[in-house]
C-alpha cells in the first residue's frame, strides 16, 4: 500500500497547556497508527496562500488561477482513488 499525504489545519490553543496536551495526543496517535509529520509551520500557512492566490490573480489573471486549482484539485482526487484501489 502506497502512502497518501492529506492536510490538516490546526488552530493550537492560546493555552499553553492546552496546546502541549493537544500536541501529545497528536505525536501519540501517530506514533500509534504509524504515520508521520512531513511537514509543520509555526506560520499562518492559509494566509500565505491566500496572499499568493491574490497576487497570482493580478499578475497572471483570474482564470490562470482557477485553471491551476482544478488541476490540483483533479490530481488530488486521482491520487486518492488509485491510492485506496484494491
Amino acid at each position: 500500500m502506497s502512502a497518501t499525504t492529506v492536510t490538516h489545519v490546526y488552530q493550537l490553543p492560546a493555552d499553553e497547556s492546552n496546546r502541549a496536551h493537544f500536541l501529545n495526543g497528536l505525536r501519540a496517535l501517530a506514533e500509534t497508527y504509524g504515520s508521520a509529520c512531513i511537514a509543520c509551520s509555526v506560520h499562518d500557512e492559509m494566509s500565505y496562500a491566500d496572499r499568493l492566490e491574490k497576487e497570482l490573480s493580478l499578475h497572471a489573471g483570474e482564470g490562470v488561477v482557477e485553471n491551476i486549482r482544478q488541476e490540483f484539485e483533479q490530481n488530488g482526487r486521482h491520487a486518492e482513488t488509485t491510492a485506496f484501489s484494491p
